[in-house]
């Protein structure tokens, strides 16, 4: 994935205004302007705590990683600094325990040029971080981590050098009980940029990435039972930075979009877990590369955001109907992001934070999305 770096930071005030119907509700489909956070940063990790507050860590700013954490409470809307990571880690992986803490694993240094094997747990009821004692087996960013059926944490690929120009196919697990990582087997691929889901079944579907320093189509499943890989039919696309959203009601998974040629950029696809198959769906209206993507508490995937095939940042957006397999567009965010978060909260509403546009601005602004 190509870094581009800034020399300046350009901090974006949202001035998005409220969209009302004629009833006077809030219209659905659009975006209003929440409290910014109190750090631009980009390629940060969010993740939804017990609480329904989410945790934002990390990331990076024009000059160099950031080493802070803050909390956004739906309730008031407003951000309230946390303790402060250990590590500035950017492209890092975060996953929240069953415990409810928690953790935050590798990622890159500034100007990502090494990787990190460092993880650490935040908890909830104190603020605080705490390194973990033992670190990963391979320094990795831009990998995936999923939590298990089992409790424990999957963590797999990634790019070990500067623009992932290699890549590792190893994967390991952290044990939460024991505080431990173990070395689990190795995928088929090394590949970073991927995306990693978790079927009804409890095995991991893996898919796309950089692999070999090129755009792959590949994918392949993790057995956590014997804790094998094995390869599954390759997508009709070649995805990178691309997203994977998991329907509970059909076990499906939903690839859309991510790097390489034009029709990659906004094709998108459907893996059948019981046939191990893909099929074609409706391509995205706006083709996109590191884009984001969560499924809405309606069923629908709200897409949003990312970069064209100019390689220019967009605010557009877009829901996908799993039902008709086809895209409309929706509400347009206020500012055009790449390498945002983007997190569903338990009200419904979607919150974008941060990101940067690719060229010379990173952002602290937040906007809510209203299905």
């Amino acid at each position: 994935m190509q870094r581009i770096r800034t020399v300046t930071v350009l901090v974006t005030l949202l001035t998005a205004s409220l969209v009302f119907s004629a009833a006077g509700a809030l219209a659905q489909g659009t975006w209003t302007g929440t409290n910014s956070m109190t750090a631009a940063r980009s390629g940060q990790t969010a993740t939804l705590l017990a609480s329904g507050k989410v945790l934002v860590a990390g990331g990076e700013n024009s000059i160099a990683n950031v080493r802070t954490a803050e909390l956004y409470n739906p309730s008031t809307g407003s951000w309230a600094v946390t303790g402060n990571p250990n590590v500035a880690r950017a492209l890092a992986s975060a996953v929240r325990l069953t415990n409810g803490k928690v953790l935050a694993a590798g990622g890159c240094n500034t100007d990502c040029l090494g990787a990190l094997s460092s993880s650490e747990l935040y908890d909830p009821s104190t603020g605080r971080w705490t390194l973990i004692a033992q670190r990963m087996g391979t320094a990795r960013f831009s990998f995936t981590a999923t939590l298990l059926t089992n409790g424990k944490v999957l963590v797999a690929g990634g790019c070990t050098a500067t623009n992932c120009t290699i890549e590792t196919n190893r994967a390991e697990l952290y044990n939460p009980a024991t505080g431990t990582w173990t070395a689990t087997g190795s995928m088929k691929f090394g590949r970073g940029n991927h995306t990693a889901t978790r079927l009804s079944n409890g095995m991991v579907l893996v898919a796309g990435g950089i692999s070999s320093s090129a755009d792959t189509n590949t994918a392949e499943l993790y057995n956590p039972t014997i804790g094998t890989w094995t390869s599954v039919g390759n997508m009709h696309y070649t995805h990178s930075g691309h997203i994977a959203v998991f329907f509970p009601s059909t076990g499906k998974v939903l690839v859309a979009g991510g790097g390489g040629p034009a029709d990659t950029l906004a094709g998108a696809e459907l893996y059948n877990p019981s046939t191990k198959t893909w099929s074609i769906t409706g391509t995205l209206r706006t083709g996109r590369d590191d884009l984001s993507a969560v499924l809405l508490q309606n069923g629908k995937v709200l897409v949003a955001g990312g970069a064209n095939l100019a390689s220019i940042a967009v605010k557009s957006a877009e829901l996908y109907n799993p039902t008709t397999g086809t895209w409309t567009p929706t509400g347009s965010m206020a500012t055009a992001r790449i390498e945002f978060s983007l997190t569903l909260l338990t009200n419904g509403q979607a919150l974008a934070a941060g990101g940067t546009d690719g060229v010379n601005a990173f952002y602290s602004s937040a906007e809510l999305y209203h299905p």
